[in-house]
């Protein structure tokens, strides 16, 4: 038979407020849930993550603009999400690795191998390019370098998500922020991440 959960419902789910505990009363149709309010400070505590998306063939100039992104990007966040191959990812990850940042690669195949040199952990997806929605998933905030049809289905899956995304020399697209300059895409990044700066010294 089933129960009715009317007011001993009502008065345990009262209870666990001011207890601010886990209800475990057999009655209580929110048991097994937690109450305690110290969960969603720890997800507030979270260490902010930014993945930077791009095109694994670039020119000596762009190569230049994603080294020089990563390098001020290590003043903003502790982590660095990338796809972990060559081309932007490489040189990002170069700068951001110059200033003793964690820089993370999630690569398509299940080879770690193919992974850049700068890269510190390696996720092998064996996804091939479905491994493109982990990229994007993983940050808090997306940048966009210049790419092809791959950068687009990233920067298309941070729309479809909520994720913002900035584009720099990337695609132009309605719903994407645009920035001009990487002191523009700094400023953006620390007003979306809430102006929190990472901590420690490096």
């Amino acid at each position: 038979m089933r129960k009715k959960y009317g007011r001993a419902g009502n008065s345990c789910q009262a209870q666990n407020k001011r207890l601010d505990k886990c209800c475990q009363s057999r009655d209580c149709p929110r048991r097994g849930l937690s109450h305690d309010k110290s969960s969603m400070k720890a997800r507030d505590t979270r260490k902010k993550v930014i993945s930077v998306i791009g095109g694994r063939h670039c020119n000596a100039e762009v190569e230049q603009l994603a080294h020089n992104l990563g390098i001020n990007l290590a003043k903003v966040v502790d982590t660095l999400v990338t796809g972990g191959l060559q081309g932007t990812m490489k040189a990002v990850c170069s700068g951001f690795k110059a200033k003793r940042g964690l820089t993370i690669g999630i690569i398509p195949s299940y080879d770690k191998k193919e992974a850049n040199e700068f890269v510190d952990i390696v996720i092998p997806t064996g996804m091939g390019l479905a491994r493109n929605v982990l990229v994007v998933k993983a940050a808090d905030l997306v940048i966009a370098l210049p790419g092809e049809a791959g950068t687009l289905s990233e920067i298309a899956y941070c729309l479809q998500f909520g994720i913002p995304v900035i584009s720099l020399g990337s695609w132009d697209i309605k719903g994407v922020i645009k920035a001009d300059s990487i002191d523009e895409v700094i400023k953006q990044a620390k007003r979306i991440l809430g102006g929190e700066i990472k901590c420690g010294k490096r």
